[in-house]
């Protein structure tokens, strides 16, 4: 997951001209080395999925291939995660994703982060005005830290996949390993709507043990997928980040 304590905006202009006849000017916002967004003033923010990186060359919604991400609000955050291929939840739309998400997973932006750049771009909506983020979203956020190969797959061949090539977790054996991705799964399965009653926390900050999913192959593949703090699993977000709701 890609956590944006610091962003760069950067104003530029785009070859097309505004309605007066000028030259646009719009807005852009880097963290980490990745673009977020090309445009903060023309970004179809108020549509789902939203579209971050809109064509240069006219700025219509829906121009440009890809640049797409739902945004829902959690807690102190605005999350920005892959859209689904349709409502059944099962595939992510891994191919029109926003760049930024593709590479890191899920965006999470701090309320107080997007306010500063709401100061500097008065028609980019309020924090407060997204929904709240949902176990769907929380299990887009989820698989999109697994590897390539497995986080595009449907849900069932997923978790076959899983069961096929897993040799165990840091502290768990394959069979309770299995246990609690199935748990998991179950609980983001059997609520998908349900809205989320937790936050996003720093692994650091809490006494949590990231417990990361081994895998048959190269080591690449191995998934920080779970964290284990007061007697409960929970899902990470990479290495650094889970979701709790205690």
């Amino acid at each position: 997951m890609l956590h944006v304590d610091f962003a760069i905006l950067k104003t530029w202009n785009p070859p097309l001209m505004n309605a007066a006849g000028r030259k646009a000017v719009w807005t852009s916002v880097s963290a980490q080395g990745l673009q977020l967004t090309n445009s903060l003033e023309e970004a179809a923010w108020d549509v789902d999925p939203a579209q971050v990186h809109i064509c240069q060359q006219c700025g219509v919604y829906g121009c440009y291939e890809g640049g797409y991400v739902r945004i829902t609000r959690l807690e102190e955050h605005v999350l920005w995660t892959a859209p689904y291929m349709d409502e059944t939840m099962d595939r992510l739309d891994i191919d029109t994703v926003a760049s930024a998400i593709y590479e890191r997973g899920a965006v999470a932006i701090p309320t107080q982060v997007w306010e500063s750049w709401r100061s500097r771009v008065n028609n980019l909506p309020a924090a407060s005005s997204f929904p709240a983020a949902t176990r769907r979203e929380l299990a887009a956020a989820w698989r999109m830290e697994a590897h390539p190969g497995l986080r595009e797959l449907p849900w069932m061949e997923m978790l076959a996949h899983i069961s096929e090539k897993l040799l165990a977790s840091d502290s768990l054996g394959y069979d309770q390993a299995m246990d609690q991705i199935h748990a998991l799964l179950d609980w983001f399965l059997e609520a998908p709507a349900e809205p989320l009653a937790g936050a996003l926390k720093p692994l650091k900050a809490t006494q949590a043990r990231l417990e990361v999913l081994r895998f048959d192959g190269p080591a690449e593949r191995d998934w920080p997928a779970l964290a284990y703090e007061h007697g409960a699993w929970l899902p990470a977000l990479g290495a650094d980040w889970l979701y709790s709701e205690a």
